[in-house]
């Protein structure tokens, strides 16, 4: 993952939009990324996935920056949440976590 953002209010509140965008890529070029994946503090999945589609809070197909959108749901506890995200390729290598957003 070469660089990455969150983009929202400094605060996030429920129902407010949130969006995490990272520009991945591969020495064996972009079709050998596999999946983006955002994870809790400590590698614990969470099963969302960023895409590269066009859809999705994702601004464009193809152009190497992998992103998600959602507003934020009720339920979670307020205080500082740590997320990171890591890419696969299809090799079964994976990159470190970044950049470690934190959610207020």
């Amino acid at each position: 993952i070469i660089g990455g953002g969150f983009f929202g209010c400094d605060t996030v509140r429920v129902g407010h939009n949130v969006r995490i965008a990272v520009l991945v890529s591969d020495t064996d070029g972009s079709s050998d990324i596999d999946r983006v994946e955002l994870f809790l503090e400590g590698g614990i999945p969470t099963g969302i996935g960023l895409h590269d589609d066009g859809v999705d809070g994702d601004d464009y197909a193809g152009d190497g920056i992998y992103s998600f959108q959602t507003p934020m749901p009720s339920g979670i506890p307020s205080g500082n949440m740590t997320l990171e995200v890591v890419a696969f390729d299809k090799s079964g290598n994976s990159s470190a976590r970044y950049p470690y957003f934190t959610i207020l």
